[in-house]
């Protein structure tokens, strides 16, 4: 569940249509993230890969209006998934949240259609979730547009093959996942390599 860091240190920024991709870490923990926001709403999506498998989480952040005054218990959550005018993707998802809070985040379960998703997505123009509690109540929609999330997941998907390459061969770099203490050197050169 690295969708979690939220506002970490970033590293190598770079935006390309309506996503970004950069580094965010702290300490032993780093995440590489594809990153966009709703066109109508202040919901993020995240898509993030670790350099233990470099497999991917997508996520959805969204800030609260006030930090939490309460623990909110694991919740289960409907996702309607639609990419282009294409067929849609039955998801589940889970959410909880600890007071004082500011952001909440939704996990998307991986499935054996989680893949499949990702393939769509990097392959279409717009996604639009719908949102719904495990009751069947809406929650909410959430459009993305998918202009840039193949440049964006191909980005990170590269630096986080080279850094786990690098970690099987013992090399110097090895003690990642954390963020370089020097910036201009280690993972932002790699994140800024053509």
């Amino acid at each position: 569940m690295h969708s979690q860091v939220i506002t970490e240190d970033m590293i190598g920024k770079e935006r390309r249509g309506s996503w970004s991709s950069y580094a965010l870490g702290k300490g032993k923990d780093l995440v590489l993230r594809a990153f966009s926001v709703a066109t109508h709403t202040t919901t993020g999506l995240a898509i993030d890969m670790a350099p233990e498998s470099c497999g991917t989480n997508l996520s959805f952040i969204f800030p609260y209006d006030a930090p939490l005054d309460r623990d909110l218990e694991m919740q289960s959550v409907q996702i309607d998934a639609r990419i282009d005018s294409g067929g849609i993707f039955y998801l589940l998802g889970m959410t909880k949240g600890t007071m004082g809070d500011e952001f909440g985040i939704i996990y998307l379960n991986a499935t054996d259609r989680y893949s499949a998703l990702i393939d769509a997505m990097r392959a279409g123009n717009t996604v639009r979730f719908k949102i719904s509690r495990s009751s069947g109540e809406y929650i909410s929609t959430e459009i993305f547009s998918l202009s840039g999330l193949t440049y964006s997941l191909n980005r990170i998907g590269a630096a986080c093959g080279e850094i786990s390459s690098a970690a099987s061969r013992g090399a110097p770099d090895a003690n990642l996942p954390r963020v370089p203490a020097k910036p201009e050197r280690g993972l932002k050169s790699l994140l800024y390599r053509p």
